[in-house]
């Protein structure tokens, strides 16, 4: 017998036995590894998962209004909507698709450069909306906005008695800054309400996963006595 071929039938063997053990033991990491997110880490990685799914929300309250002593309004809130793009924008050629459509669907659109975002177009109707739909739903970076507006009665000395608002950071909820809005502000300001949804591909909403978590509790109104003090100091009673 040839001893050359007897060493070469060696190593062949040696080799095989190798290359059949990292196959081996390959098999039994990939099975560990299957095993090991399958079932051991199964539970976690489901957590997980769904915590980057689901998305919360805030829902502001709507603010409180003040009334004189016999009922009558004297200072109010409007929900309005407001169409809105925001930041980062889109690549270029997809804003300009993006605009142009929305130009065909809404002719009146007048953008206005903010910080974090671009308005399209104020106080939106309910008809517009639908006209706009599948845009919404295809560009998750357009949204319609909520946008609280504060009303008062048409007298500049009461005004200045009745104070001013602002937006919450972040929020369309509205809290008080001066006057009487200041001093019964957590009266009027009421408590928001938490929602949470899913996110699909490229952060749409999906529909028919909103779950509401807490509705919001909406302001108290303030009745106000019959006389109060003007900044002058004079008594005025309301009309």
């Amino acid at each position: 017998m040839n001893p050359e071929a007897h060493t070469s039938a060696d190593q062949f063997r040696r080799r095989s036995g190798i290359l059949f053990l990292i196959l081996i033991a390959w098999g039994v990491l990939a099975a560990a590894h299957i095993l090991y997110y399958s079932w051991y880490r199964r539970d976690s990685l489901l957590k997980e998962t769904l915590h980057l799914a689901w998305r919360e929300g805030v829902l502001p309250p709507l603010r409180g209004r003040i009334l004189s002593a016999d009922s009558r309004l004297l200072a109010w809130t409007e929900l309005t909507h407001d169409l809105i793009l925001r930041k980062p924008l889109p690549p270029p050629a997809r804003f300009e698709e993006l605009i142009r459509r929305l130009t065909t669907l809404l002719p009146d659109l007048d953008p206005e450069e903010k910080e974090a975002f671009i308005l399209l177009k104020r106080n939106i109707s309910p008809d517009a909306v639908l006209k706009i739909e599948a845009l919404l739903s295809d560009s998750p970076e357009l949204s319609v906005v909520p946008r609280m507006i504060r009303r008062s009665v048409d007298d500049p000395g009461l005004r200045e008695v009745l104070g001013e608002t602002m937006p919450e950071p972040g929020s369309p909820a509205l809290r008080g800054v001066s006057g009487l809005e200041q001093k019964y502000d957590s009266v009027l300001a009421g408590k928001p309400g938490k929602f949470r949804v899913m996110l699909g591909p490229g952060g749409k909403w999906i529909s028919g996963t909103i779950e509401l978590i807490a509705p919001p509790e909406n302001g108290k109104d303030v009745v106000l006595p019959e006389t109060f003090q003007l900044p002058a100091g004079k008594k005025r009673v309301l009309p």
